[in-house]
């Protein structure tokens, strides 16, 4: 292996051979893509949920405990998403009725309204 303060003379040069760092980033991805397809959750939520797992395991909790822990964050998360969401959406379209609202009553208030077809 190459130490960390190694510099080469290209800037962009790249080692042709795999260090084991390397390799267990490129399994650990393939197991996360493994997993996202599985579950149908992003890869961060996993990761997530993972650390949440390992910090309760470390903590002394059982592992059927430790996981049940992880899900509930992950619950939590997602929950919270959808009740901003849902608050967003509601925004929107009261702004949007408050908008068609005010036009309408610009246009019956004009003088000329009668003729126009208002």
């Amino acid at each position: 292996m190459r130490s960390w303060h190694y510099k080469h003379k290209q800037k962009n040069f790249k080692p042709k051979v795999e260090t084991e760092c390397l390799l267990i980033e490129s399994v650990l991805l393939e197991i996360l893509k493994l997993i996202k397809d599985q579950e149908g959750k992003s890869r961060a939520v996993i990761i997530e949920r993972m650390i949440v797992y390992f910090l309760e395991k470390d903590q002394g909790n059982k592992n059927e405990t430790a996981w049940n822990k992880s899900k509930r964050t992950y619950r939590r998360t997602l929950k919270n998403y959808k009740k901003e969401a849902k608050v967003k959406r509601e925004h929107l379209q009261k702004a949007k009725k408050d908008a068609e609202k005010r036009k309408l009553y610009i246009c019956k208030n004009s003088p000329f309204s009668y003729f126009r077809g208002y």
